[in-house]
Parts: structure tokens; sequence; C-alpha cells
């Protein structure tokens, strides 16, 4: 059973997968919790979309999930030339330092 809490929208704000768990539980009993809550079996997974974050939302009447998805605006970042040089520039650097240990250590 998975515990979960909604605000009076029906937007889930608290989701607990284990909460009867002996040791990480939530040590209420099913009536304790169902006082301020539901239990419920499973949780669909929501649709993957580009550029959309899901919003968990529970019917209690229905007994029912739903997503709500949200647009974000993702920034695109173009890496500029001097950007690849740099990080090559850092990772040679590492790859030095490291290939350095090793022969000192007799390792290589």
């Amino acid at each position: 059973m998975i515990f979960l809490k909604i605000d009076s929208d029906n937007k889930v704000t608290t989701i607990y997968y284990y909460p009867f768990d002996l040791e990480y539980g939530l040590h209420q009993t099913e009536e304790e919790l169902l006082s301020v809550g539901y239990l419920v079996d499973s949780i669909p997974d929501p649709e993957v979309r580009d550029n959309y974050a899901p919003t968990l939302y529970y019917n209690p009447v229905e007994k029912t999930f739903y997503y709500v998805y949200t647009q974000i605006n993702v920034p695109v970042i173009e890496p500029t030339t001097s950007d690849l040089a740099a990080t090559q520039t850092v990772i040679m650097e590492v790859l030095a330092t490291m290939c350095e240990g090793l022969i000192t250590n007799g390792l290589m």
C-alpha cells in the first residue's frame, strides 16, 4: 500500500511508499492514516513529454489519478569553441596528473 495526501485542489502533496514498514513506516494504523489521507495500491507513471513537467492529482471520489502537464522553458545552451577548448584543457590536465601519480607509484 502507498499512502498519499492531497491538497484542496486534489494535487498530491505527499507520497509514502512504505507506510506500514516496521522500521521506516509511519507507525500509524490504517484507520489513523485514512483519517488524514488515502491508501492506494499503485501510482501510474507520467507520460514523458519534452518541455513539460507532470503534476500528479488524485480524485478521491472516483479513486483515480491524473496528471496535469505544465510547459517549462528549457534554455538551449550552445557551447562555444572557447568553452570546448577550456573543457579539453581541464581534461588533459586531470589525465596528466593521474598518469603522473600512476608512474610515481610504479603502477604504470
